[in-house]
């Protein structure tokens, strides 16, 4: 049991489970991260954004014959250049809904994540209590003084305006999501750079979707935080708090099927009530 969930072969409460790891420049941490997968995991897409160090290669050679646990799973995509994180974790979504999973979770390569910490995200999903599961985590890294201070302000802005005063932390990317919820998702409008996590959350709860953010295990970040992080907050900002503003009411297709997913969310849970009430009685 983990989590207060149980294990099943390859399928994680009847839910099929794929993860996406998006990874730049990960040669030293992608193989660990890979190994590290726990058995519930269905299907594994790594996505190389434009590495110069062989991350995809040595992704390929980790899930070859030899590895036979990871090998059916694991599919390799590269964008051959640079294009951004998030958009590597789009072409990750994509790829993994083309291949019906039922959740999707996003492991950052820079910080293996721990098998437990996957169930933490991917748990308040199973339970049908939230449909966007956020990962914070203690990160520690090094920031220059002007990068730290914009940084904070801005993840303080940015956490009160999406639902979150104030976020924890923008700097992880670790997260799971519903394919119900992605498929209702505009994909094409998120943001493609590193800094997408404080857009995509902007994203989520403009289009109505339950979030939850777990605590995962604290890590050392050895990387900087990208560049583009105050310039990604400050769209994230603008994204949730223009619209309101001006009296628009954006995306309302995206807005309705959202309602949907919190009514079916509602009675699957209220059926599993009714089930469990049956089963006592007869008992």
């Amino acid at each position: 049991m983990r989590g207060g969930k149980e294990e099943r072969g390859e399928v994680y409460c009847d839910r099929r489970v794929g993860v996406v790891i998006p990874v730049r420049d990960g040669a030293a941490t992608v193989v660990e991260t890979l190994r590290r997968l726990p058995a519930f995991v269905d299907r594994v897409v790594v996505v190389d954004d434009g590495s110069r160090d062989g991350t995809a290669a040595i992704a390929r050679r980790t899930a070859g014959p030899r590895h036979s646990r990871l090998g059916a799973k694991v599919q390799v995509l590269s964008h051959g250049e640079r294009r951004g994180l998030g958009a590597a974790v789009l072409t990750g979504y994509r790829a993994l809904l083309a291949l019906e999973m039922d959740l999707v979770a996003v492991a950052d390569a820079d910080v293996p994540l721990d098998p437990d910490d996957l169930v933490r995200l991917i748990d308040p999903i199973a339970a049908d209590q939230a449909d966007f599961v956020k990962g914070e985590r203690l990160v520690r890294v090094r920031l220059s003084a002007p990068l730290r201070l914009s940084a904070r302000l801005l993840t303080r802005v940015v956490g009160r305006a999406v639902g979150f005063s104030p976020f924890a932390d923008l700097l992880t990317a670790s997260h799971a999501v519903s394919a119900e919820a992605l498929r209702h998702l505009r994909l094409e409008s998120l943001w493609r750079e590193d800094a997408y996590v404080g857009d995509l959350l902007a994203a989520v709860r403009r289009a109505g979707i339950t979030v939850q953010a777990v605590q995962l295990c604290p890590a050392w970040r050895p990387r900087r935080v990208p560049r583009d992080l105050p310039r990604a907050l400050g769209a994230a900002f603008l994204r949730r708090i223009v619209p309101r503003r001006t009296r628009r009411l954006p995306e309302p297709g995206v807005r309705a099927a959202a309602r949907r997913l919190v009514e079916r969310r509602r009675a699957r849970a209220s059926e599993a009530v009714v089930s469990t009430t049956a089963v006592t009685e007869v008992r």
